[in-house]
């Protein structure tokens, strides 16, 4: 390359087609496509086909140190570029995920949700215990006994007299002593045990059921359609239109270029 030639952007990227590139160094930074790891591919397509044979800008001229930008003056471009576009690359990279019906222009929805009392109750059980139990009765135990003892004993001494030359005695005299007498033991009475024992159990218990029943209704209302402003033809030919529009192209590149290159060629 002729010194007295301005630098081109691939002269101080010499490494973009092997990763080296400009979006190569972004990927490290939270861009909006850095899920899809393509920042390969986007090297290829910038420097290679966008570009590289731009001359660098001031900007680039005042960091770069040497012959090639190192990887710290890599990152402080990749940050000015960021501090610049970040926030609008953010908002139209969510346009490219947007749902809809290409020929529907009109769409609404209400929802509404209706809460209301639809049957009411109240019951009230009452019981009532008032029981009682009852026992009476009498018993008696009748003691009427009578022990009586009679003693009527007798008791004799006889007195003997042996005569001369007898063997045989000869009753002298005799004395009966008599024991008589009654003891008589009588016991009488009456045990009378009398009961009357009234267990009550009385009381009132009353259970109380009350309140309401409450229904939620959610109602969706949706309305679609063409309301007839634009025709379907019109909005197809939109359609069209909006594809042929690149994110990439039409947006990040223009961007970096406005950093990285000057704007006259």
């Amino acid at each position: 390359m002729n010194r007295n030639e301005p630098k081109r952007l691939n002269d101080v990227f010499p490494e973009w087609l092997t990763g080296g590139g400009i979006f190569s160094t972004l990927q490290t930074f939270p861009v909006p496509w850095k899920d899809k790891n393509i920042s390969r591919s986007l090297d290829l397509e910038y420097h290679g086909n966008i570009s590289g044979g731009k001359i660098i800008s001031p900007l680039v001229e005042k960091i770069i140190s040497g012959e090639i930008l190192t990887e710290t003056e890599k990152n402080l471009l990749a940050t000015s570029i960021l501090a610049v576009c970040g926030v609008n690359w953010g908002k139209q990279w969510e346009t490219m995920s947007f749902k809809y019906n290409p020929i529907e222009n009109y769409s609404m929805q209400e929802k509404m949700t209706d809460d209301k009392t639809v049957d009411e109750y109240g019951k009230t059980r009452t019981r009532t215990d008032n029981l009682q139990h009852t026992k009476t009765g009498t018993e008696e135990d009748s003691t009427d006994l009578t022990d009586t003892t009679t003693p009527n004993l007798s008791t004799t001494d006889e007195n003997a007299v042996y005569g001369f030359n007898s063997s045989n005695p000869v009753p002298s005299d005799e004395q009966t002593k008599h024991e008589t007498g009654t003891n008589t033991n009588t016991r009488t009475g009456t045990d009378t045990r009398t009961y009357n024992t009234t267990d009550a159990d009385t009381g009132t218990q009353t259970d109380n059921d009350g309140g309401s029943d409450i229904r939620t209704r959610n109602y969706t209302l949706s309305r679609s359609g063409n309301i007839g402003v634009t025709t379907s033809q019109q909005m197809i030919e939109s359609e069209r239109a909006l594809w042929v529009w690149n994110f990439f192209r039409n947006v990040v590149f223009p961007d970096i270029d406005r950093v990285l290159t000057i704007q006259i060629y």
